[in-house]
């Protein structure tokens, strides 16, 4: 059975990683505010650490183990997205057709992804 990508992100690392405090200081991991649903102060937590689950997009087969297509299928929308994010929409440039897709299924692949909408799909 394959080891490793155990831990799945709900909410891409590479979007949270794009509101990390600037002013993070030297030597400590950048990080994001995480607020409290009930309101309150928001406590500092980095990227790799929040919104994911345990094999959350993992096909499991009894005879042929782990499949991660669904996995590494994200990771690299997610990769795609990153460069258009940095090189394009940072920029103010016009997308090309073939980036206005990857966002439009990184938008898409967002919505769908969450533990909320799984359960929700999984009561009817």
């Amino acid at each position: 059975m394959a080891e490793g990508h155990r831990r799945q992100h709900f909410v891409p690392q590479c979007y949270l990683k794009a509101w990390c405090d600037p002013d993070t200081p030297a030597g400590q991991e950048p990080y994001v505010g995480r607020f409290p649903r009930d309101g309150g102060d928001a406590w500092r937590k980095a990227p790799a650490k929040i919104f994911h689950e345990t094999e959350l997009y993992t096909i499991t087969d009894p005879t042929a183990g782990r499949d991660l297509r669904l996995e590494h299928g994200l990771a690299d929308l997610e990769g795609q997205f990153a460069t258009i994010r940095d090189e394009a929409l940072s920029q103010e440039r016009r997308l090309t057709p073939l980036e206005r897709a990857v966002l439009c299924g990184f938008i898409a692949a967002a919505q769908a992804r969450t533990p909320s909408h799984r359960n929700h799909l999984s009561e009817h």
